[in-house]
């Protein structure tokens, strides 16, 4: 077994555990854990911005998600910002669509 399917054979496994959400992309279902938190970003004196977020397989994201429309649990949503790790996870900001 090489490390990468190791790796993805783990995160398969994070997810079934961990997840608390159902993300729809491209019309297909997958797991994902979803956060709504609130976030201070430091622009000058900084300025309060609460992004919600999903955590997600990085095999599921596609090419350029940025504007990407999906449903986590009904609710509408584009990706505005993917933040791809070294983990095989992916963490995708979202706007509302």
């Amino acid at each position: 077994m090489t490390f990468l399917n190791a790796q993805s054979r783990l995160n398969r496994s994070v997810l079934k555990h961990l997840s608390n959400a159902s993300v729809k992309i491209d019309g297909i279902d997958h797991l994902a854990i979803f956060k709504r938190p609130f976030q201070v970003i430091h622009v000058g004196l900084g300025v309060a911005d609460s992004r919600p977020s999903i955590t997600v397989d990085a095999s599921i994201v596609p090419n350029a998600p940025e504007g990407v429309p999906l449903s986590i649990d009904g609710v509408s949503y584009v990706v505005a910002e993917p933040q791809p790790g070294d983990t095989g996870m992916t963490v995708l900001f979202l706007e509302y669509a």
